[in-house]
């Protein structure tokens, strides 16, 4: 996959995928992911299939959602969402 447009949610999530909450299945390249936090499931893309995309445009809305991010690069959360070693670039896009 060459492009992906994803954005931050609460609670540091990507793409329904949280840091501190395991896949409960995954297949290929699909997930299926619940958070303590919002009681629900959630079916997304794992973190295989992110990692194969070559660029990632990273939208982050706010002033609160950005300090989630610089908090999520300080503790080097990006990790849990994206092999570093296969990923191409990701952009980030923020809105105040």
């Amino acid at each position: 996959m060459d492009i992906a447009f994803l954005s931050l949610g609460e609670k540091y999530h990507i793409a329904s995928l949280f840091y501190n909450y395991p896949a409960i299945y995954s297949s290929q390249f699909t997930s299926i992911t619940y958070s303590n936090d919002f009681k629900f499931l959630r079916i997304s893309v794992n973190k295989r299939l992110l990692s194969k995309i070559k660029k990632i445009y990273l939208f982050i809305n706010g002033k609160k959602r950005l300090k989630e991010f610089r908090t999520m690069i300080n503790k080097k959360l990006l990790d849990s969402y994206f092999n570093q070693r296969q990923q191409k670039k990701i952009i980030v896009i923020y809105k105040k």
